[in-house]
């Protein structure tokens, strides 16, 4: 291999700009279900946040080179246990989303957090017992399903995570589109601070990040995600976190809730409380056609429930927070 000569500041900033305007047209015209814009948002974030080849993310080391803070607000819980999950075999799945907005409606708590800490060290999802930082999603996607090479097959991992499907999209589009997101206000910050010390002149005038209206991301905050099991044979079971209306008064209201459908292995589960105050749980794809659950909505205390499925054969059992229905 030739050996390489250093970049000069301007151009790894050109670089930087050239790169972040990329995410920001993906971003822009990205549409539900559409894989080649995250396939195209996964290699530029490996880019600009992933450590590869020896040498780490360009907009890492900007970032120290002008000082310039990576700090991001993110909504929701911080971390969803799943050890009051009551259901059967192994745990195969479990992920956390990165919510960057007020869900609407919803009570969701903001937090503080490093971009780099959290694609770096913090899960993105835990396949089969092994966790899997952002960092290494990031890679997987781009460098097995991204726009540098398309080799013939893919890890084991990462076709495990691509048969999850919540509301009939791959669980880690939400991902790339709020780490995105939050990647172009971090490169928005250096290339400010650039263009303040005199030391590299914007390519374009506007700023390169995006309001949060313009990525496409609001369908998908009303809801929280968290822990699934094998969903493939007749033993196994399905949970996930229901963010509640900060609006107390919505029962009493007759409003009609539906939470986006969760499928995985030809098994989709929906959930929905209707305006009768009854709590709805609807199972397809198991040994029993259509099994439905209608019961009384539960007290339900707090920001969020846990709604657990797990069945054996053809024993059923559908939990709220760990309480049978």
């Amino acid at each position: 291999m030739a050996k390489l000569i250093s970049k000069t500041l301007h151009q790894e900033l050109n670089a930087l700009e050239d790169h972040a305007e990329i995410v920001r047209d993906a971003l822009l015209s990205l549409r539900r279900g559409s894989g080649g814009r995250i396939r195209l948002i996964a290699t530029e974030l490996r880019n600009l946040v992933c450590y590869s080849s020896g040498v780490d993310g360009l907009a890492w080391r900007l970032l120290r080179r002008f000082g310039v803070s990576d700090e991001v607000e993110l909504f929701g819980p911080q971390n969803t246990g799943s050890s009051n999950v009551p259901a059967s075999g192994q745990l195969v799945f479990d992920y956390q989303p990165i919510l960057i907005s007020q869900p609407q409606g919803f009570a969701a708590t903001s937090y503080s957090r490093s971009l780099e800490i959290l694609i770096k060290q913090d899960q993105a999802v835990s396949v089969r017992g092994q966790s899997i930082t952002y960092e290494r999603l990031i890679k997987s996607i781009a460098e097995q399903m991204g726009t540098g090479h398309e080799p013939p097959g893919i890890e084991r991992q990462l076709a495990d995570i691509n048969s999850i499907l919540m509301d009939n999209e791959h669980v880690y589009f939400p991902i790339f589109q709020a780490l995105g997101y939050l990647t172009l206000h971090v490169v928005e910050r250096i290339l400010q601070a650039a263009a303040r010390s005199d030391q590299y002149r914007r390519l374009q005038a506007n700023p390169i990040d995006l309001p949060l209206a313009d990525c496409g991301t609001e369908s998908l905050q009303h809801q929280l995600p968290a822990p699934a099991r094998e969903l493939h044979s007749d033993t196994g079971g399905f949970a996930f976190v229901v963010g509640l209306p900060t609006d107390q008064r919505w029962r009493e209201r007759g409003q009609r809730v539906r939470f986006p459908p969760v499928q995985s292995g030809g098994v989709r589960v929906q959930a929905w409380k209707t305006r009768r105050d009854r709590f709805v749980v609807r199972i397809d794809g198991l040994l029993v056609p259509n099994f439905e659950c209608n019961r009384p909505v539960p007290p339900l205390p707090g920001e969020n429930f846990l709604l657990a499925v797990s069945w054996n054969r053809l024993d059923i059992q559908v939990f709220v927070n760990g309480a049978r229905l």
